[in-house]
């Protein structure tokens, strides 16, 4: 029944959008537990980021290690097990290191699950299919921040619930995703490298090797996933305090913006990708995703609107923008690195990625607010990171098109 190509995409989309929904969950409820611990924006900028982060980080490179060698299906069963775990201690605990080490769980578990379910896509399907095939993960990873704002949103809505009951009740459908999980099957490794340099010495010499293919295009990966994750941790709560908006609203209006961003962005992003490998290979691809990457810049303005339809609208441009550079940058990326290190290459790239991410992004923004005058500038703030991490990415992207090499696959 689960056996099939497209049955078994089906399960790893819901791999992705469980551990998505899982790193998200907090989102919906982060204001209300500021209020109710009495924390800083800068201690929930912690619990959002570094705490995220720091585990990713510092098990990159095993992790990677344990996607090329151990079975992933099984790895993605245990991820999918620790979502659960640090959701359910997240609604329990009051400190500020408990609830950095269950954030810390949903971290691990979260990003680990993303890399190795590109790396099982990446053997499902051949490299002019794997943009497309990318775009379904990316809707499911959209679909599962979608979801936690959603549901977490209109529970705390009805004001019957605190938001630790809200945690609690979010921490039920990861146990049915979990289970679902038992239907992944293993598929066989395809693709490696025929070039010298990559034969013989340890894997991190190995990957050393790639560092012209893939340099620019791990740098650039970091810009457009920084804006990501700028706008995924503080759109909401900026929007909430310049438009003055209810959490319900507001938990609406980040599920819709999510929705339609994260079906049309990975959408024209695989599109795009597929396209341009086809016409002309790795150094079209980037100049597209340059493309993508520049046009968010004056969208990051969603921040700073003080009429919500504006707002809602540009911040929909700009997800839809990012989220397609996203997809095309790590369908790049699965097709440059080669088979036998594409686990530890994603996970390095996924590490980085995350630290800048979900480490860096939360605690610029909110360090930068207070720079500006305070919590009433937290709009601003995110606007200016946005902003500049996106024109960044489009600068490196353009300016690395001519430093990178095609991949060699046997």
């Amino acid at each position: 029944m689960f056996s099939g190509r497209v049955a078994q995409t089906a399960v790893l989309m819901a791999g992705i959008l469980a551990a998505n929904y899982a790193r998200t969950a907090l989102g919906p409820v982060q204001e209300a537990l500021r209020i109710d611990l009495a924390l800083s924006d800068n201690q929930v900028a912690l619990l959002q980021g570094p705490a995220l982060a720091l585990p990713v980080v510092v098990g990159a490179i095993p992790l990677g290690f344990l996607i090329d060698t151990c079975s992933r299906a099984r790895l993605i069963l245990l991820l999918a097990a620790l979502n659960v775990a640090g959701t359910a201690l997240t609604s329990v605990v009051s400190s500020v290191p408990a609830l950095f080490f269950a954030r810390a769980l949903v971290g691990l578990a979260a990003t680990a699950t993303f890399t190795a379910v590109l790396s099982v896509v990446a053997d499902l399907y051949p490299p002019h299919q794997r943009g497309r095939a990318n775009t379904a993960v990316s809707v499911a990873q959209i679909a599962g921040m979608s979801t936690a704002f959603a549901l977490g949103g209109a529970v705390l809505e009805r004001g019957e619930h605190a938001w630790r009951e809200v945690m609690m009740v979010m921490a039920a459908p990861l146990v049915v995703a979990t289970l679902l999980m038992l239907a992944l099957r293993e598929p066989p490794r395809l693709e490696t490298s025929g070039k010298e340099l990559l034969r013989g010495g340890s894997d991190l010499q190995r990957l050393w090797g790639l560092r012209v293919s893939l340099g620019p295009l791990l740098v650039g990966m970091i810009g457009v996933e920084t804006a990501l994750g700028g706008a995924m941790t503080w759109a909401a709560p900026a929007l909430s305090r310049t438009v003055g908006l209810s959490p319900g609203r507001i938990g609406g209006l980040m599920a819709a913006s999510l929705a339609i961003s994260g079906v049309l962005g990975p959408i024209l992003g695989g599109t795009l990708a597929d396209f341009c490998h086809r016409k002309g290979g790795v150094r079209l691809t980037l100049k597209a995703i340059a493309c993508l990457a520049a046009a968010a810049v004056p969208a990051a303005l969603f921040a700073v609107m003080l009429d919500i339809r504006w707002a809602g609208a540009l911040l929909i441009v700009f997800l839809l923008l990012i989220s397609a550079a996203c997809v095309m940058g790590g369908t790049l990326f699965s097709i440059v690195a080669p088979g036998e290190l594409r686990g530890q290459a994603i996970a390095v790239m996924t590490a980085a990625s995350i630290l800048f991410a979900v480490g860096v992004a939360p605690m610029a923004v909110s360090l930068l607010a207070l720079a500006l005058g305070g919590g009433a500038k937290l709009g601003s703030a995110l606007a200016w990171v946005s902003a500049a991490t996106s024109g960044t990415a489009a600068t490196v992207f353009a300016r690395g098109r001519l430093d990178v090499e095609e991949p060699v696959h046997v």
